[in-house]
């Protein structure tokens, strides 16, 4: 199922949040966005919530577009956009890595749950040099009536190493209610 409207948006201070409504599944999915202060991450939780009376069954697909691309005016500067492509990842379990071609940078997601990257091509409405990369989890996900469960997916770049993503990574998923806390409260200021 496509989340294209969401039927509510809350922006925190902290954090965003978007409510989408599949009444065909009867099922509520609450997205929040989250940044770290300080940390170069992204955090991206889907919560699944039953509101029906019989048991849902369902396994997760996220669709992520890179386009790795020069910052503004970077082509002045001798910056080419080029292509973007899959990296290996042996040594980086569970990490699905992005590398534009020419140049030294890198986008990096991971997910609390097992996943398997399926390459399409580029059909995003970016008009760049981009990759679209579809992660489905490796197992379904069941919810009992009135259930709830989340999927957190976290996205990561670097100027630097693949190294330097999975090590924001790793700091943002074994430190996520700090950091969340942190920041919900003012306290990383």
């Amino acid at each position: 199922m496509d989340l294209e409207a969401s039927e509510q948006f809350i922006t925190y201070p902290f954090a965003s949040q978007f409510e989408y409504n599949v009444p065909e599944n009867n099922l509520r999915i609450i997205r929040t966005d989250f940044v770290p202060d300080s940390l170069p991450v992204l955090v991206v939780e889907y919560k699944l919530c039953n509101d029906s009376k019989t048991r849902i069954e369902c396994v997760p697909v996220f669709e992520f577009f890179s386009d790795l691309s020069p910052v503004w005016l970077g082509e002045r500067n001798g910056m080419t956009d080029q292509e973007d492509l899959l990296q290996d990842t042996t040594g980086y379990p569970g990490l699905t890595l992005i590398k534009d071609k020419g140049n030294e940078w890198y986008t990096g997601i991971t997910s609390d749950r097992a996943q398997s990257p399926e390459i399409h091509q580029h059909s995003s409405p970016y008009q760049g040099q981009g990759l679209a990369v579809t992660l489905s989890s490796d197992s379904s996900i069941i919810l009992k009536p009135g259930e709830q469960a989340s999927v957190r997916y976290y996205i990561s770049g670097s100027m630097k190493s693949p190294a330097e993503i999975e090590q924001h990574l790793r700091i943002a998923k074994e430190n996520l209610p700090a950091l969340f806390r942190e920041k919900r409260n003012g306290t990383n200021r």
